[in-house]
């Protein structure tokens, strides 16, 4: 199994908040892979635009996705983001009015990931 790094950018009291079935969530990641906790990693209030200084700092303690190389940093295999989008306000995330601000956010990630990106065989994903 490999490991798995799944970050939000809002904090523990909002997701219970916003999503009734959030400890559910929680439960999936820390039984994945048999219950095997070194193989997931669950980060809070990470800004995908600054992953150097959100990320935890424990983000690389374990796991086989990442790869470790000569610089003694480790890389990740996928970095995969769902619905990348500006936050607009009742409920309207990523809507056309937004549209620049949607591209910079994209931009800002791509450079704020690539320096954790795996070069051999590291991919982005974006849905």
């Amino acid at each position: 199994c490999g490991f798995v790094m799944a970050t939000s950018y809002e904090d523990t009291d909002t997701l219970h908040r916003v999503y009734p079935d959030f400890e559910a969530t929680l439960q999936s990641l820390r039984t994945f892979s048999g219950g095997k906790n070194n193989h997931v990693k669950v980060g809070y209030k990470v800004d995908a635009t600054k992953l150097q200084s959100t990320l935890p700092k424990n983000v690389f303690a374990a796991g086989e996705a990442v790869n470790k190389h000569s610089d003694n940093s480790r890389k990740f295999h996928r970095i995969c983001w769902n619905f990348p989008c500006t936050a607009i306000g009742n409920g309207k995330d990523g809507q056309n009015e937004a549209m620049e601000e949607n591209k910079e956010l994209v931009r800002q990630f791509m450079i704020s990931a690539l320096p954790f990106l795996d070069e051999e065989c590291g991919e982005i994903h974006m849905a």
